[in-house]
């Protein structure tokens, strides 16, 4: 009988290192997951210099687009139509025109002088040459012209804020 337990003890001690064994191994491989899971996370998570200081940046570009107002675009309610005589041919060009600016003070003021630019507008666009108004560049500079003409009527009327551009909607020659 004594032999009997010894052997029973025996194979109880030898049964238990395999357990061992494999909780040891289970316990590893759990360590070793967790260190994996929490190095990708600090990888994931963590922020590089560079992209920190293009962060910064953008916080500051943000903060200076906001000092800089949304444009404002007024078209100028009537589309202008002129005749020009080229050789034994009659011309004609169809213009439709808008201010762009940032100022909302200036809607008020730039529908009061309506008129006025009209009038002055129509006189620039018609000393122009139909062969010039065709090309890129005369295009720009008529309405270079057309926008110096209303920074004028805007000085005389000692208004301070600028139009910035003028549009062209629509550009149709015949």
């Amino acid at each position: 009988m004594a032999d009997d337990e010894k052997e029973l003890n025996l194979d109880l001690s030898g049964g238990g290192q395999k357990s061992n064994k494999w909780k040891l191994i289970i316990i590893v491989a759990v360590v070793v997951l967790l260190l994996g899971g929490g190095g990708a996370a600090f990888f994931l998570t963590r922020k590089p210099a560079e992209s920190a200081e293009k962060t910064e940046k953008q916080s500051e570009a943000s903060k200076e687009s906001s000092t800089i107002k949304k444009a404002i675009y007024l078209p100028i309610k009537q589309n202008f139509v002129l005749s020009y005589k080229q050789g034994k041919k009659n011309r004609y060009l169809q213009a439709e025109l808008a201010f762009m600016y940032r100022e909302e003070k200036l809607t008020d003021t730039l529908q009061l002088h309506a008129s006025v630019l009209r009038s002055r507008f129509i006189d620039i666009l018609s000393m122009q040459d139909p062969q010039e108004l065709q090309s890129p560049e005369g295009k720009e500079a008529v309405k270079q012209s057309l926008l110096n003409a209303t920074l004028a009527l805007l000085e005389e009327e000692n208004i301070s804020e600028p139009v910035e551009q003028i549009l062209f909607l629509a550009f149709v020659m015949q």
